[in-house]
Parts: structure tokens; C-alpha cells; sequence
């Protein structure tokens, strides 16, 4: 019965969480801006995601986790990925504008 609980509360919180990334993904595509967001930050959540991946293909390497937990890490590079590039873009864009 614990266990069965414990699972639950897991994957709510991973399903919320991958659920989050999306309105950022939406909000990066549809402006073509990444200017408020901070690449270190989305880095340390790839990191903190990889060593849980880590921790549960250790510990417990259930499918459902595994698959959520890799879900998470693909919409984290996701946002990591467009928001790296809106800012190289950017600023690509501010220096052949100031060469002209």
C-alpha cells in the first residue's frame, strides 16, 4: 500500500512537471524570444533530471519512471535547445545590423 501511494505521488509530480516545460516551449516558439530566460538554470535542471535518470535505473528501474524522467529530460533540452538559440540568433542578428 505504501509503495503503491509513494508510486502515485511520483508520477503526479513528474506528469505536473513535464506539464510545466510546455507553456515555456509554446511561449519560446511563438515569440521567437528568449531574452528573460536563463541558460544556467535549464543546465542545472538537465543535470539534477540526468542524475535522477541516474538514481532510478539504480534503484528502481521501473518503465513508467524511466519513461517520465526521460520525458522530462527531452522537454528540458527542448527548452535549453531554443532558448540558446533565440539568444545566439539575437545576437548574430545585433552584430551584422551593427556592421551595416
Amino acid at each position: 500500500m505504501h509503495i503503491n501511494f509513494a508510486f502515485i505521488l511520483l508520477s503526479i509530480c513528474t506528469v505536473l512537471d513535464s506539464a510545466a516545460y510546455v507553456p515555456q516551449i509554446i511561449q519560446l516558439i511563438r515569440t521567437k524570444s528568449a531574452r528573460d530566460i536563463n541558460l544556467s538554470s535549464w543546465f542545472a535542471w538537465l543535470v539534477s533530471y540526468g542524475c535522477y535518470l541516474g538514481y532510478v535505473l539504480l534503484e528502481s528501474p521501473e518503465a513508467g519512471i524511466i519513461f517520465l524522467t526521460v520525458l522530462n529530460i527531452a522537454l528540458i533540452i527542448t527548452v535549453y535547445t531554443l532558448t540558446a538559440y533565440y539568444k545566439y540568433k539575437k545576437r548574430r542578428h545585433k552584430n551584422i545590423t551593427k556592421k551595416m
